[in-house]
């Protein structure tokens, strides 16, 4: 009876363990997706800015 039951637990355990491992990894790509997106974000204003400083300037 021990035997029947043991397997079914380190397979639960394991489940377990993907599962975790899933959702890890799907933060750290959600959050490497969202930080490269600031970035290009951030190029685009910092463009933004340089022309609103250049007609800025030319006033």
């Amino acid at each position: 009876m021990g035997k029947c039951h043991s397997p079914s637990a380190i397979y639960y355990t394991i489940t377990i363990n993907y599962m975790k491992y899933i959702i890890i990894t799907l933060i750290l790509i959600l959050i490497a997706l969202s930080i490269s997106k600031t970035k290009k974000d951030t190029k685009v204003l910092e463009k933004e800015v340089h022309e609103l400083k250049k007609k800025a300037n030319q006033d």
